[in-house]
């Protein structure tokens, strides 16, 4: 069983998104840190993972589902990684250069 080890105190990227206030009373803007991990052991086949939370927010652009910012955000961080699938509840994606990951 993979187990997580440490996580970062410093985002690497955040990405803004807006989100209903407490109030109920219109939209807030927040950022979603990106944060490094280090795990114990991948699973077979598997060079890195994305883990969130519940991305409950929209993309203050073009109002799209916090999801697929971040899937967006994430292939403009950087042309070594390529999204495979995408739901809208899972994130797959494709390390293509390896040298990310160090």
């Amino acid at each position: 069983m993979m187990q997580i080890i440490s996580i970062s105190n410093s985002p690497i990227y955040q990405i803004q998104y807006l989100t209903a206030a407490s109030s109920g009373l219109g939209l807030i803007e927040r950022y979603l840190p990106i944060l490094l991990a280090e795990v114990d052991l991948l699973p077979n086949n598997l060079h890195a993972i994305i883990i969130t939370s519940d991305l409950q927010g929209i993309d203050p652009k073009n109002h799209q589902l916090l999801a697929y910012l971040l899937l967006e955000e994430l292939e403009t961080l950087n042309n070594g990684i390529q999204v495979i699938k995408a739901d809208g509840r899972a994130i797959v994606i494709q390390v293509k250069n390896e040298s990310l990951l160090n």
